[in-house]
């Protein structure tokens, strides 16, 4: 007669994660939307109490280059139109769609940070950026000081690195580069946090993608 045996207790903590998790997508899409809430309810509280800080205001000669007009519409189009285009056709490529939101919350809370260290005065000929949804969300205090690196740009870009077919993919290079022109012209961001925005995106996506394989393998 065999010994009776017992089924082994996993004692490690990532094994479980995976146990969990790693077979199911609809855990991980609640909880990274979690975090994006959580990510967008610091800055949401942060960033407005950055507005009184006295910043340096460095020279940007393509920025000064370029006329100031008030490009607020084109940029609320371009920035929500192509976010709906986005989430739509991630529905389908559900791994894309989860990168999409662990790389949107750690590009955010990267930017946080960024914002944080680095004080900057706004450019000059600075025009006032009119977006209802992003006033709702900083409690109607316009920012002019969250500076880089630049979120419209960094969104678009993110869209474009995670997009599942080269269709999408040149909707979005097209989209990030609108929105870096649109940006410079309404004169709310500097050159070189467009050019930030390239850089954190890319450093974003690829942590997204180590934190996705580590916890379930789910981005192949």
């Amino acid at each position: 007669m065999q010994p009776q045996t017992h089924p082994t207790i996993p004692t490690s903590f990532m094994y479980l994660y995976r146990r969990i998790f790693a077979t199911d997508f609809y855990p991980l899409l609640a909880i990274s939307l979690l975090f994006l809430w959580i990510v967008q309810s610091l800055n949401g509280y942060y960033l407005p109490r950055l507005e009184t800080r006295i910043g340096y205001q460095p020279y940007d000669p393509i920025s000064e280059a370029l006329p100031c007009i008030n490009l607020s519409i084109f940029i609320f189009v371009v920035l929500y139109g192509s976010m709906f285009v986005g989430v739509v056709g991630l529905l389908k490529h559900k791994e894309h769609l989860l990168k999409m939101l662990v790389a949107f919350s750690t590009m955010y809370l990267i930017r946080l940070c960024t914002i944080t260290l680095l004080p900057l005065e706004p450019p000059a000929g600075l025009v006032e950026l009119q977006d209802p949804i992003l006033e709702s969300l900083f409690n109607k205090v316009f920012l002019k000081k969250d500076l880089f690196f630049s979120g419209h740009f960094s969104t678009m870009f993110i869209f474009f690195l995670v997009a599942p077919t080269s269709k999408y993919k040149w909707y979005f290079l097209a989209a990030s580069v609108a929105m870096a022109f649109l940006v410079w012209i309404q004169h709310i961001h500097y050159t070189f946090d467009v050019a930030g925005g390239v850089c954190f995106s890319i450093l974003s996506v690829k942590i997204t993608e180590k934190i996705l394989e580590k916890i379930g393998g789910i981005i192949e």
